[in-house]
């Protein structure tokens, strides 16, 4: 068996140029000898680097598993509180082992490359072909134990391949989508930057016609799977006068001279998802990257969100599962005044309000996943879905660090991160508010 350490805690870690020749040399030894590899991975302080901007003539880990797949048996073992990185590099690993705490996640590719491709992404261009209601379940049951990987499988789906599928010419399906689906590369949404969030029409980016190609400028912030990102919806402006409907989307590729990947951000909760900016300077893209026509970036971007408000529901449902299942465990567990706390009526009257709370939430998640799956409208109903479920989730986890009492407020308990994943579920993809604008439109127009 050969083993790799790789430690994120400090600055360059152990990835930078200093050790590339080692591990060069350990993975020639297990090609050679077909030794099982074990690449082991401390992603507490991956954010402070990024391995492709720092060191550009190293590959990084997920190069490194993707190029042994299939030749020597590969398991990554990823330890600390934001083991992004090696969720994602276990896309392509036999066997993947997330520790945090308590809490362990083991999976393997039918399962997370499966979950890559397992929106409504057509057999033929490699996608699972399953319906909403499918998807819904398995965003749930990921992100009831990791919701940065559950994160990382709604944004591929729902906002980086949808919209390809959607509004993208055959040459562009047939090019973009079945590495997509497969797992081998993974698809980032990027819209918001520094002056455009929930204003989607102030984007800044410029995308202008430079012959047979386009001169984009762009500074995109928190972009969803960013740092591992290879294929990139860039919402810029191709008529910068044209206000809202000067807004196209460009499909920017990882490797494209100028585009650059910022750091990963250093964010509260789902942290092991690769979050980070993505800037392109005066970066050349062909024309035939454009998705759809010019001035559709809008209405590309609305129906896109609305597909992926309906994964983040899910991934709120699961968090909150999660909490509620932990709470249970706890009070069970817990003694005080020489009872189980759970046979308190105040802890009691607590479990039955999360319980409550997550079943209604599932409830409204698998009515908008149906009325997509029926070919209805459900922009009014995923909306629903979204606030609710987000809601409830900050709500249920509260419930359950109190459930714990100062235990809840410690990291030996999974619960806190609980608390921290689901308050960002009320931010992205649309902030609660906003949700309740586009609620309120639907209810006056009847």
């Amino acid at each position: 068996m050969v083993v790799i350490a790789e430690d994120f805690t400090v600055k360059g870690g152990s990835i930078g140029h200093p050790n590339a020749a080692k591990r060069a040399r350990l993975v020639r030894l297990a090609l050679e000898q077909k030794l099982p590899l074990v690449l082991m991975l401390d992603g507490a302080g991956e954010r402070a680097t990024n391995q492709a901007e720092r060191y550009p003539n190293t590959p990084n880990d997920l190069q490194l598993v993707a190029d042994l797949q299939g030749q020597v048996p590969v398991v990554t073992l990823v330890l600390g509180t934001s083991a992004g990185h090696g969720a994602i590099t276990g896309v392509f690993a036999d066997l993947i082992i997330m520790l945090e705490g308590a809490a362990m996640f083991t999976a393997g590719p039918p399962l997370v490359q499966a979950a890559l491709g397992v929106e409504t992404t057509p057999e033929e261009l490699g996608g699972a072909g399953m319906d909403s209601m499918s998807y819904c379940v398995v965003i749930e049951e990921i992100s009831r134990v990791c919701a940065g990987l559950g994160l990382c499988v709604t944004v591929h789906n729902s906002v980086g391949v949808y919209p390809i599928v959607v509004f993208g010419t055959e040459e562009q399906k047939k090019k973009w989508v079945p590495p997509l689906a497969r797992g081998e590369k993974i698809g980032a949404f990027c819209i918001t930057e520094p002056n455009a969030g929930s204003d989607a029409s102030g984007v800044e980016a410029t995308a202008i016609r430079d012959g047979d190609y386009y001169l984009v400028n762009a500074n995109k912030v928190f972009a969803t799977n960013g740092g591992v990102a290879d294929t990139c919806l860039i919402f810029s402006r191709t008529d910068p006068s044209a206000g809202r409907k000067g807004v196209s989307v460009i499909v920017a590729e990882r490797g494209t001279p100028g585009m650059v990947i910022g750091d990963l951000e250093d964010l509260c909760g789902v942290r092991c998802n690769p979050v980070s900016s993505i800037r392109l300077y005066d970066c050349r893209v062909p024309e035939g990257n454009l998705l759809g026509k010019e001035g559709m970036g809008l209405r590309i971007g609305l129906v896109a969100l609305d597909a992926g408000r309906i994964g983040i529901a899910a991934q709120a449902v699961g968090i909150a599962q999660a909490a509620l299942e932990e709470a249970v465990k706890y009070a069970k567990e817990r003694h005080q005044f020489g009872v189980p706390i759970a046979r308190h009526q105040a802890i009691g009257m607590m479990l039955a309000d999360m319980a409550t709370l997550v079943e209604a939430a599932r409830v409204m998640v698998y009515r908008a996943a149906i009325q997509r799956d029926q070919g209805k409208p459900f922009t009014q109903a995923s909306a629903m879905a979204k606030l609710y479920a987000s809601e409830i989730s900050s709500k249920v986890t509260d419930m359950a660090v109190q459930v714990h009492g100062g235990y809840g407020y410690s990291k030996s308990y999974p619960v806190e991160r609980y608390y921290r994943d689901a308050r960002v579920t009320r931010i992205y993809e649309g902030t609660s508010e906003i949700h309740k604008m586009v609620i309120a439109r639907g209810v006056l127009e009847g």
